[in-house]
């Protein structure tokens, strides 16, 4: 991947999901006011963090930079994406408060998380340059 694979900012795919991120360049790119689905994102981006608010809250945070493709909301109950970076990566979410989540990274066994009370929940993937990872993260039933 290069540089000019990457958006310029936040592309809607087919009206889904959203496609976001660089991890490949020093400067920042900054996105206001992306109107998705009746909701506002802002984006800021580059090598070091993403990090993705929506209606003026955190939503996603990943450090260092990456790019996320088909993004997709499934309202409180969780999210999925294919995760891009050039080294290991901290992901940290804003979903709800106090509930327990699975979050499985490429289909391997479900890893429990709990949201704190804020609703954060934070992870590590471990990727190589230019691999990628799919992360499926899902309120638990238990």
């Amino acid at each position: 991947m290069n540089n000019s694979d990457f958006p310029k900012g936040i592309i809607a795919n087919q009206g889904e999901s959203l496609t976001f991120g660089n991890f490949k360049t020093k400067y920042k790119i900054k996105v206001d006011d992306f109107e998705h689905k009746g909701d506002l994102y802002s984006l800021r981006a580059h090598d070091v963090v993403t990090r993705l608010e929506k209606n003026g809250e955190l939503l996603l945070e990943a450090t260092p930079g990456a790019y996320l493709v088909d993004f997709t909301l499934d309202g409180i109950d969780g999210c999925s994406f294919e995760v891009f970076a050039k080294e290991n990566v901290q992901i940290t979410l804003s979903l709800s408060p106090e509930v327990l989540y699975n979050i499985v990274i490429d289909g391997g066994e479900a890893i429990h998380a709990a949201a704190s009370r804020s609703g954060k929940v934070s992870f590590g993937v471990e990727l190589a340059e230019g691999a990628s990872k799919k992360i499926i993260v899902r309120r638990s039933d238990d």
